[in-house]
C-alpha cells in the first residue's frame, strides 16, 4: 500500500511539472539519438557551414523529432548578442520527399520542428545543413571557432557523437580543446585527431542523458576576414533591436517640441535702456527660463520699497550670540498705497505674505516658517499674470509637469512590458531593462524645454535679453551715460536683481549715489555713502531674506572569453548545442 502511495504521488509529480514525461511514460514510446556526426566547415568570409546528421531510434510511435538550437547569447557588457541561422536543407535518409518541417523562434532558440512519416518501431537518420555567421570569436592572439555540438538539455540520450573541423587553406598556428559532460565541466574526456584536411573531435562513449559536447579550434589571424567596426555595429544593432525604442521615442517628442514646444524665430537682440512696458521684475526674470526664482521675488520687494510701498531697514544684531556671529536682522515698515500706483496680483500676494499679522512692521524672524506658505500663491500669480498677458498659451509649469508625469508613466509601463518580454525569454534582460525604462527618458529631458512662448511671449523675452545686454555691458562709456540720475539708477534696478546682473550695475554707477535712498536703511562703511555700498547691503539682505522666505518647520520636508583551459574553456560554453527531442 505505502508503495502503491509513492508511486502515485511520483506520478502526480511528474504530471505537474510536464505532460511530456507522463505521456511518453503512458504510451510507452522512447526516443535515443543513437549516433550523431558533424561537420564544421569555417569560410574565409567568417561564415559556418554546419552539416549534422543525426541517426534517432523511434520506439513506439512518434510524428517526429525537433532540433533546437540557442541564437541569443550574452555578449561584451551584458547585451544580447545574435547568431545568424540560415537552414538549407533537411533530408531523411532513405525517404524521396522532402518532409514538412516548422520553423520558430522561442526564448532565444531556434527551432525545427520535422515530421518523420512512419516513425514508428524504427530508425531514422536526418541530415541538417545550415550556415552560421557571427558564430566565430575574434580576439588579438587568434581566431576561433567555439562550437556546442550538442547542448546537455536534450529531451533524448545520446551514443557517441563525432565532429570534423575543416579549416581554410593556410590557416597556421592550430589550437584545440575539447570538453564532454554537464553545463561547465572542464573535463577533456573528447579524443582530438588531426589530419591534414580536418580535424576531428570524438567522445570515444556514448554521451547519455543531458551531457554535452563542446569543442574549441584556435588559429592564428589573417585568414578569415574579421568584421569591421560597421559590421560589428550592424550585429550589436540587429541582435538589441529593442535598443532603438528609446530612439523612436526621442524621433516623436523632438516631432512634437518642433510643433508645440518651440518658441516662434528668435529675432536678433538689440540693447534696451528701459524696462519692457508692462512687465514686472518678477515676470522679466520667470519670462527668461519659465521658472520663478527666489531673487525674482527680493527683486519684487525692492521694487515695491523704490514704489513707496515699504521700507527695509538693516538691524544691529541681537544678543550675545547675534554680535558674535554678526548675523543681520531686517524690519520691513509697510506704508500706505501710494497713489496712483498700481499692484500686479503677485505684488499683492507678496506685500500680504510679509506683513500676515496685519501690522505695518514685520521682520526676518517673522518670515521664517511662515512666509513659505505662501510661495505657492505667489508663483501662481506671476504664471496667470504672464498667461493674462499673452506671454504664453498655458502655464509653463503644467506643461513641463504634464510632460515629465508622462516620461515617468512611459518608463514605468516600458519597463514593465520588456522585463516581461524578458521573463519569456525574446529579450535579455540588459537589453530589455535600457530599452524599456529609457522608453520616457527623452520625453523627460524634452518636458523643460516644451514650455512655448507665444509670438508676444518671444517678442518680450527679446525685449528682456536687449535689457540683459544693456545691463552687463554697462560700463561701456556710451552706455553709462545713457543713466544720469538716482531715479533711472533705481528703476532698473529690481530688473538687474531679477537677471542676476546687480552687482555689474552698480559698480558702473557707483558715484551715482551720494545720499543713502530713502528706501533702505542700512549699515554703510566710511563717511561717504556710494552706490556700490548699497549694492552690498542689499546682497546681504536679499540672500538673508530669501533664506527666511523659503524656511520651512523640519516636519514639513521630507560572449566575451576564449573557449581554452586558460581562458575559461568548459562544456557548453560555447555557441551551438542545443537539443532534440520528438514530439
Amino acid at each position: 500500500m505505502i508503495a502503491q502511495r509513492m508511486l502515485l504521488a511520483i506520478a502526480m509529480v511528474l504530471l505537474a511539472l510536464g505532460g511530456d514525461v507522463t505521456e511518453v511514460a503512458a504510451q510507452g514510446r522512447t526516443l535515443r539519438a543513437d549516433q550523431m556526426d558533424v561537420t564544421l566547415t569555417v569560410t574565409t568570409t567568417g561564415s559556418i557551414l554546419v552539416r549534422e546528421e543525426i541517426t534517432y531510434d523511434f520506439r513506439g510511435s512518434w510524428n517526429g523529432i525537433f532540433r533546437a538550437i540557442p541564437i541569443r547569447y550574452k555578449g561584451p557588457g551584458g547585451f544580447d548578442y545574435n547568431l545568424d541561422i540560415d537552414l538549407r536543407d533537411v533530408t531523411i535518409v532513405g525517404e524521396p520527399e522532402e518532409p514538412r518541417i516548422e520553423t520558430e523562434r522561442s526564448g532565444g532558440e531556434l527551432r525545427w520542428k520535422v515530421w518523420v512519416p512512419g516513425a514508428t518501431d524504427t530508425r531514422k537518420t536526418l541530415t541538417f545543413e545550415y550556415r552560421v555567421r557571427h558564430g566565430l570569436r575574434f580576439f588579438e592572439s587568434h581566431d576561433e571557432l567555439y562550437w556546442n555540438v550538442i547542448g546537455d538539455g536534450s529531451d533524448v540520450e545520446f551514443g557517441p557523437v563525432t565532429a570534423r573541423v575543416v579549416l581554410p587553406a593556410g590557416v597556421s598556428g592550430i589550437r584545440t580543446a575539447a570538453y564532454a559532460g554537464a553545463f561547465g565541466e572542464r573535463r577533456a574526456s573528447v579524443e582530438v585527431d588531426r589530419t591534414s584536411d580536418y580535424i576531428e573531435f570524438d567522445s570515444d562513449e556514448d554521451l547519455g542523458w543531458r551531457r554535452g559536447m563542446s569543442l574549441v579550434v584556435g588559429w592564428d589571424p589573417g585568414v578569415v576576414v574579421r568584421p569591421t567596426v560597421l559590421d560589428k555595429a550592424g550585429m550589436f544593432v540587429g541582435a538589441n533591436v529593442w535598443l532603438l525604442l528609446p530612439l523612436l521615442s526621442w524621433f516623436l517628442i523632438h516631432r512634437r517640441w518642433r510643433s508645440r514646444g518651440k518658441d516662434p524665430e528668435e529675432l536678433p537682440i538689440q540693447p534696451r535702456y528701459e524696462p519692457p512696458s508692462d512687465l514686472g521684475a518678477a515676470e522679466a526674470g520667470t519670462l527668461i527660463d519659465h521658472r520663478p526664482h527666489v531673487h525674482d521675488l527680493t527683486a519684487t520687494i525692492v521694487d515695491l520699497a523704490i514704489r513707496g510701498f515699504l521700507r527695509i531697514e538693516e538691524r544691529e544684531p541681537e544678543g550675545l550670540l547675534g554680535k558674535i556671529t554678526g548675523k543681520r536682522e531686517y524690519d520691513f515698515h509697510r506704508f500706505d498705497d501710494p497713489p496712483g500706483e498700481q499692484l500686479r496680483e503677485y505684488e499683492r500676494r507678496t506685500l500680504d505674505a510679509l506683513f500676515t499679522k496685519s501690522t505695518a512692521l514685520a521682520s526676518t524672524g517673522d518670515l521664517r516658517n511662515d512666509f513659505y506658505r505662501d510661495l505657492s500663491g505667489i508663483r501662481d500669480a506671476i504664471f496667470d499674470e504672464l498667461v493674462s498677458d499673452g506671454m504664453y498659451a498655458q502655464r509653463p509649469d503644467k506643461v513641463a509637469g504634464r510632460y515629465a508625469v508622462g516620461g515617468v508613466l512611459l518608463s514605468v509601463v516600458g519597463g514593465i512590458a520588456m522585463l516581461m518580454l524578458a521573463g519569456s525569454g525574446r529579450v535579455g534582460l540588459l537589453t530589455a531593462a535600457l530599452a524599456g525604462f529609457g522608453l520616457g527618458l527623452p520625453v523627460l529631458v524634452y518636458a523643460f524645454w516644451m514650455p512655448a512662448r507665444t509670438v508676444r511671449g518671444a517678442r518680450m523675452t527679446e525685449q528682456v535679453r536687449g535689457l540683459e545686454e544693456f545691463l552687463t555691458r554697462v560700463e561701456q562709456d556710451r552706455f553709462r551715460r545713457m543713466i544720469t540720475t538716482p531715479e533711472e539708477f533705481e528703476a532698473l534696478l529690481p530688473y538687474a536683481m531679477a537677471l542676476q546682473v546687480d552687482e555689474k550695475w552698480a559698480e558702473a554707477f557707483d558715484h551715482l549715489f551720494t545720499e543713502p535712498p530713502s528706501w533702505y536703511v542700512g549699515r554703510y562703511p566710511g563717511d561717504t555713502f556710494r552706490a556700490g555700498h548699497l549694492m552690498g547691503s542689499l546682497n546681504n539682505w536679499s540672500r538673508d531674506t530669501g533664506s527666511a522666505m523659503t524656511s520651512a518647520p523640519r516636519s514639513t520636508t521630507s560572449s566575451g572569453s576564449s573557449g581554452f583551459s586558460g581562458g575559461g574553456g568548459f562544456s557548453g560554453g560555447g555557441f551551438g548545442g542545443g537539443s532534440t527531442g520528438g514530439f
